[in-house]
């Protein structure tokens, strides 16, 4: 299975390194060439033959972040694919979208365009703890904590598996179910704040480096990498101090563009 990170911030933005203007982009991850889970930046990061390629866009709740590049990607393909591409996630992500981005008024509704029979994007309703299988990987979506309804998602293939929180405070029917998965590869787990923020994170419903290390223990598999991401970019400096001083298990915070394979 090979996972690439297009975007892997809780948030979207230029900022000054110096003498280098670098670009954040939100979060989005393609599984092979032909799932994406989280929309936050698909159409900033692959080309108009990739973006063709894709099958399924799993989402894990209706935050911008998480799904702002879906208009754009509807847009570029329009005329270039044969087949829909399919938005997988929750009725009430789905509810979302259809009222609030694809409705006509924020943008046009390409589940009808160019007409009902042949769309753009097609949506399918998942439901929480029930597999969905596509190109050849598993996908299971579970309930997570946020302030909106959300999950996060197990994903597998043959040979490897990884969980993905999605946006999450503490929570834990993901974690025990991924410590079942014996072919378990790597935990993407969100860190929002720095852990000087822990009461903003229970406010809002997301986690700091201690948290999500706390998080990670709960699945009894140390020896799997710990990935984070979702960093606020304003307080990226603070939060990889704070990974940098996490106890025992050292994660590893994401980058945009990297490449892994499990």
């Amino acid at each position: 299975m090979q996972v690439s990170v297009l975007g892997c911030y809780g948030s979207a933005s230029i900022e000054k390194e110096g003498s280098i203007h670098k670009r954040y982009h939100s979060s989005c991850f393609q599984v092979n060439e032909t799932t994406i889970i989280d929309a936050g930046s698909i159409s900033g990061s692959l080309s108009i033959s990739e973006m063709a390629k894709l099958r399924t866009i799993f989402l894990s709740h209706a935050h911008l972040d998480h799904i702002h590049s879906l208009p754009f990607v509807a847009e570029s393909l329009f005329g270039k694919i044969k087949q829909p591409i399919v938005i997988a996630s929750t009725e009430e992500v789905l509810v979302a979208l259809k009222e609030h981005i694809f409705n006509n008024e924020i943008w046009p509704d390409f589940t009808a365009i160019p007409n009902k029979s042949h769309p753009i994007l097609r949506y399918k309703t998942i439901k929480p703890g029930v597999p969905v299988i596509t190109e050849g990987l598993k996908i299971t979506a579970i309930s997570v904590n946020h302030i909106v309804p959300a999950v996060g998602y197990l994903v597998e293939d043959r040979l490897s598996a990884f969980v993905y929180s999605g946006d999450t405070y503490q929570t834990e029917e993901i974690w025990d179910r991924a410590s079942r998965l014996k072919s378990l590869k790597a935990a993407f787990i969100e860190s929002t704040f720095p852990n000087r923020m822990s009461a903003l994170a229970l406010v809002s419903q997301h986690l700091t480096p201690a948290l999500t290390y706390q998080e990670f223990l709960k699945i009894k598999k140390e020896d799997i990498p710990l990935y984070l991401y979702h960093m606020k970019v304003p307080y990226l400096d603070e939060i990889k101090k704070d990974v940098k001083d996490m106890p025992g298990k050292k994660g590893r915070l994401l980058k945009d563009g990297l490449f892994l394979k499990f």
